[in-house]
C-alpha cells in the first residue's frame, strides 16, 4: 500500500524526493508535448515512420488495434501503410 499523506509529508521534508518528483514531472511533460506535436503537425504516414524509427519496440509489443489508435488512424489505414512501409 501507498500512503499519500506520509509521502506528501516526506516530500516536504526531503529535498531529494522533491527534486526527484520534479524531474519525473518535467520528463513526463516533455514526452507529452512531443506526442502532441507528432499528432498535430504530421500525417499518418509520418507518425508511422516516427514509430518505426524511434520506437521500434512498440511494433513488437502493441497490438495493431492499439497502435492504430495511438497514431490516430483506423486499423485499416495502418494495414495499408504497413503494406507500403514494412513495419
Amino acid at each position: 500500500r501507498f500512503n499519500i499523506r506520509k509521502f506528501k509529508t516526506l516530500q516536504r521534508e526531503e529535498v531529494i524526493i522533491s527534486n526527484f518528483l520534479n524531474a519525473v514531472t518535467e520528463e513526463s511533460a516533455i514526452l507529452y508535448e512531443d506526442r502532441l506535436r507528432q499528432h498535430q503537425h504530421k500525417n499518418a504516414m509520418e507518425r508511422s515512420l516516427y514509430i518505426v524509427e524511434n520506437e521500434p519496440e512498440y511494433l513488437r509489443r502493441i497490438p495493431l488495434t492499439y497502435l492504430a489508435s495511438y497514431l490516430g488512424i483506423s486499423r485499416e489505414t495502418l494495414s495499408r501503410l504497413r503494406r507500403r512501409v514494412v513495419l
